[in-house]
């Protein structure tokens, strides 16, 4: 006969791989592909205040309005 724990843990991995094999790709996994990345250098005076970069789809074209 199956011990408790055996059985536990063999419902524990069934669970586990059933998760892992059947679970959908989210949305980041979805998303265009960055294909370049851009930046300003932010200044206050002399003051280095940091770097805000930008990520660049290349490969997709957004829709033109309709007008």
């Amino acid at each position: 006969m199956i011990s408790l724990r055996r059985a536990f843990a063999l419902v524990v991995l069934v669970a586990a791989t059933s998760l892992i094999l059947f679970s959908q790709p989210t949305d980041a996994a979805r998303s265009p592909l960055i294909t370049h990345k851009v930046f300003f250098e932010i200044k206050h005076g002399d003051q280095d205040l940091g770097r805000i970069v930008f990520g660049l789809y290349g490969k997709t074209v957004p829709k033109a309005p309709n007008g």
